[in-house]
């Protein structure tokens, strides 16, 4: 694929600089996938704060961590990985700024509420016959580069454009052989 340019975040984020005053919002938050930061400055949410001070909050992931700390008067959380904790975070804002702010960490693999409703709903999908179904199979076990190769490849071509992407952190299983067993 020509023309195509991925551009670290911290080359472009200056763009972003005047989105709180130019959409009169009340608060300009940085929901990221970068990591609470890393090795020579590479730009984590530490350095986010750090380095791009118009953020009032930011809400971080990937680096699997529970966070709960403040970098240059700028709250940053993140609530670990795997869903095992929901972060909930209660904010009081005032002429546009960050009054106060309470973050709690649910546990949700001890979590014993849930509504009974949406319970249902979520059983009803889990339980639909179609999703055993066999759709193909391999002759040998793919590793998680494979399938992530396998999913995007059968993304693009059922959705017809020219190029798809996956994370590589998002693929968080291979796919067992199945020999010629087809179903």
């Amino acid at each position: 694929m020509g023309g195509l340019t991925f551009k670290r975040p911290e080359s472009v984020i200056g763009q972003y600089s005047s989105v709180k005053s130019q959409e009169n919002a009340d608060l300009f938050i940085a929901l990221s996938h970068l990591g609470y930061g890393g090795p020579n400055e590479i730009l984590g949410d530490i350095t986010l704060a750090n380095q791009f001070s118009w953020f009032d909050l930011i809400i971080g992931g990937h680096s699997h961590q529970t966070v709960n700390s403040v970098h240059n008067n700028i709250p940053v959380f993140q609530a670990g990985s795997y869903l095992h904790n929901l972060g909930k975070i209660e904010i009081t804002i005032q002429d546009k700024k960050v009054e106060s702010y309470d973050f709690e960490l649910i546990n949700l693999d001890n979590y014993t509420e849930f509504d009974s409703e949406i319970k249902a709903v979520i059983e009803s999908y889990n339980e639909l016959p179609y999703l055993n179904d066999v759709v193909g199979f391999s002759n040998q076990t793919l590793d998680k580069s494979a399938v992530g190769c396998f999913y995007t490849e059968a993304l693009r071509t059922a959705m017809n454009v020219d190029i798809s992407f996956q994370n590589t952190g998002g693929i968080r299983a291979t796919l067992n052989g199945g020999g010629n067993n087809q179903a």
